[in-house]
């Protein structure tokens, strides 16, 4: 192996304002063997043209322009243009350490068979610097058996995005969905580690996520985007549920019920206080109408979630006389 080519694919819509220290953090590697992949995705503003002077000025970059359809079709279009051993994405808010793939490509050299490599990240807010992912130093995962592999995506929760993994890229054998608007880099994580038979985790930062409150993908939640992540969710959950059927995995269900209430309580819990009742009862009865959603035992997360939240909610309008009141019937 020792110098293997690796593509990075970038998927880029309105972000003139980041993506030259995104793309900048590629060009100052220690290690030089990268196909870097810029995808604009209809950009609005200034990204194209950054985007074909970076071509212009080193080889190793591949410019490409297409209309917008969202960061899954870019990712996708992106995955057909890369022609590298090893496959990576990094999102154009976002930049990496300059010895982010030479370290990996060593990890490589002393672990022979892995399919993949997962690093940490930290968030970006400013100048400030925040510890946000796992400090896990796990090295070599043998995955032989499916249900090691599910533990870790459903319970251990090591995989949550494809901005931290380098994949191998003969072992892709699903796309993204592209009409999963939100959990899609999930979704695609799931379908690989259920094929993959060895990968390697490090506690080591790589991967700096930069808060900005322009993008699209990290803007303030409301109704509307909190019921669009549940209904990406809840198709991510019936999915991961065929694999569990698929393989037997009968242990891992409660995990599925645990996982989307989580995701409904920290929907809700993120509305509280800008939305008004009826914005809530409305983004409450969406949730409960879902398609999948009967999919999962609905009174289990109606009590567990939907019906505390709500009476957490009234509590936020209230008087002191009505909070008491709440209080002593949530205790009850």
């Amino acid at each position: 192996m020792n110098n293997p080519l690796i593509s990075i694919v970038i998927p880029i819509y309105n972000s003139e304002n980041q993506l030259e220290q995104c793309i900048d953090s590629l060009l100052n590697q220690a290690y030089q063997n990268l196909e870097i992949i810029l995808v604009d995705d209809g950009s609005k503003d200034s990204s194209w043209d950054k985007c074909e002077r970076y071509a212009q000025k080193d080889s190793r970059i591949k410019a490409v322009h297409k209309e917008n359809g969202g960061v899954s079709s870019a990712r996708n279009l992106g995955i057909q243009y890369a022609t590298g051993e090893y496959l990576g994405f990094l999102d154009s808010d976002d930049y990496v350490s300059p010895d982010l793939y030479a370290d990996l490509v060593d990890i490589l050299n002393s672990n022979p068979g892995l399919d993949g490599i997962r690093y940490q990240f930290r968030n970006v807010y400013g100048s400030e610097l925040r510890e946000s992912s796992s400090s896990k130093n796990l090295g070599a995962i043998p995955l032989d058996s499916k249900l090691k592999a599910m533990q870790l995506i459903l319970v251990d929760k090591e995989f949550p995005s494809v901005a931290i993994f380098l994949f191998k890229r003969q072992k892709i054998r699903h796309t993204f969905n592209e009409d999963v608007k939100t959990a899609e880099d999930y979704l695609f994580m799931m379908h690989y580690i259920m094929h993959a038979e060895k990968v390697f985790i490090t506690n080591k930062v790589y991967y700096y996520y930069v808060y900005n409150q322009n993008s699209i993908t990290r803007a303030s939640i409301t109704p509307e985007r909190a019921l669009s992540y549940l209904k990406s969710q809840l198709f991510v959950c019936r999915v991961a549920d065929k694999y569990i059927s698929k393989y037997s995995l009968s242990e891992l269900h409660n995990a599925q019920i645990e996982d989307i209430t989580s995701v409904i309580s920290n929907n809700v819990n993120s509305l509280f206080p800008d939305i008004t009742y009826s914005q809530y009862k409305k983004y409450i009865e969406d949730a409960r109408s879902l398609r999948d959603f009967r999919y999962f035992n609905r009174s289990r997360i109606y009590d567990s979630v939907l019906n505390p939240s709500l009476l957490f909610y009234l509590s936020k309008k209230m008087s002191k006389t009505g909070k008491k009141i709440l209080k002593g019937i949530i205790n009850r």
